[in-house]
């Protein structure tokens, strides 16, 4: 079983569906889907496009482009919506075979810093109340540290502060990977 997290950037686009389709046929049985660009009419469409069978929350209520989604095998996973905003949903998943279980943030953060404040204190509220191993995804468009910007713009103290903030607070660190770092 693997996880897929993925910036999208448009799902309308045929050639996106058949994409996303063939990571999932990979053995991937969850998938966090930011920027999706699909009108809340077209989900159901979409969807059985990329994952015939599987199941999909998102975050319309919050915003009306549905910039996040979160889809799923149900043969794997029990999924439960706790919460959502415009910038993050939190899910408790249940892995049916192994029976674990965790929390679930996947995330897309607005434009501005200004924008993404809410992100922070939502997150903050959130980390308060859980007990159990928690995962958090997403595109924060935000930056840690300036070895997170490729190129342009030297980074400020002002873009980092609040996200580095927001970690210390949550008490959650930034998970180790492998391969190139900006994939």
């Amino acid at each position: 079983m693997k996880w897929l997290f993925w910036n999208v950037r448009g799902m309308n686009k045929r050639y996106k569906q058949k994409e996303i389709k063939l990571l999932l046929q990979n053995k991937v049985s969850l998938a966090g889907l930011v920027e999706t660009r699909v009108k809340s009419n077209n989900v159901r469409s979409v969807l059985q496009g990329i994952a015939p069978g599987w199941k999909a929350l998102h975050n319309y209520d919050d915003s009306p482009n549905g910039r996040i989604w979160l889809i799923w095998d149900d043969n794997w996973y029990e999924v439960k919506k706790i919460t959502n905003s415009a910038q993050m949903l939190h899910f408790q998943v249940n892995e049916r075979s192994k029976g674990y279980q965790l929390s679930l943030n996947v995330v897309y953060g607005l434009n501005t810093v200004e924008q993404r404040k809410s992100l922070w204190k939502e997150m903050e509220t959130l980390a308060k109340g859980i007990t159990q191993p928690w995962l958090i995804v997403g595109d924060f468009n935000a930056i840690m540290s300036d070895k997170d910007r490729l190129a342009g713009v030297p980074v400020t103290n002002n873009e980092i502060k609040d996200l580095g903030e927001c970690v210390r607070e949550m008490g959650v660190n930034e998970l180790q990977w492998t391969g190139n770092y900006y994939t």
